[in-house]
């Protein structure tokens, strides 16, 4: 299990089947020399996501269904904006609508290079991003630098946002969240099971 050991045990997951909490994260092979190039993401979020565990997809455009599965007692709901009806003026009033319910929402992207749509998805206030097709380290590196504030990573900084407010207002408000996105922040990886 990630949350576990020290040296985690992956194993092998369906591409597109929807994540079990921290099971969306664990990948094996059979050539061990290959199971170190999967560690560097389920590390880490690791610690993250030790504690959600059951959770559904979303592909509805509609705030209403989001709120309403937010509402419901899930740990996570993942906004699929990779395949669902959702634009950005659609992710916004869905993040609105489940923000106030303690449910983790995590947004599916397009793929590892979709660098504005998670760095919209998180400055809209997701608590993280699902990166489909991964099909190498590069790609794992990539997508996770991209949901990342310097020097970790290349994630710009925008203000004023709602993952922002969370935090507070002002420069108060900005100071606290810089401090503490990139420990917050989770990433997800689908990786593709031929390139493993």
């Amino acid at each position: 299990m990630l949350s576990g050991s020290s040296s985690p045990r992956f194993t092998t997951r369906q591409h597109g089947s929807p994540p079990s909490g921290a099971r969306c994260l664990k990948h094996t092979t059979k050539r061990q020399n290959r199971t170190s190039l999967w560690r560097t993401a389920a590390t880490f979020t690791r610690n993250t996501m030790a504690d959600s565990n059951f959770g559904i997809m979303v592909a509805s455009g509609s705030p209403a269904i989001a709120e309403a599965v937010a509402a419901s007692g899930v740990d996570w709901l993942c906004i699929d904006a990779q395949h669902g009806a959702v634009t950005y003026d659609v992710l916004h009033n869905m993040l609105a609508a489940c923000s106030s319910h303690k449910a983790k929402v995590i947004v599916r992207v397009g793929g590892p290079n979709d660098r504005y749509g998670m760095q919209q998805a998180l400055d809209l206030g997701a608590d993280g991003i699902m990166v489909p097709l991964v099909n190498n380290r590069k790609d794992a590196e990539e997508a996770v630098s991209y949901c990342l504030f310097a020097p970790q990573g290349q994630r710009s900084v925008a203000y004023p946002v709602r993952a922002v407010y969370h935090k507070g207002v002002g420069g108060p408000g900005l100071s606290r969240y810089l401090a503490e996105a990139n420990k917050e922040v989770e990433v997800w990886l689908q990786v593709r099971p031929q390139y493993v």
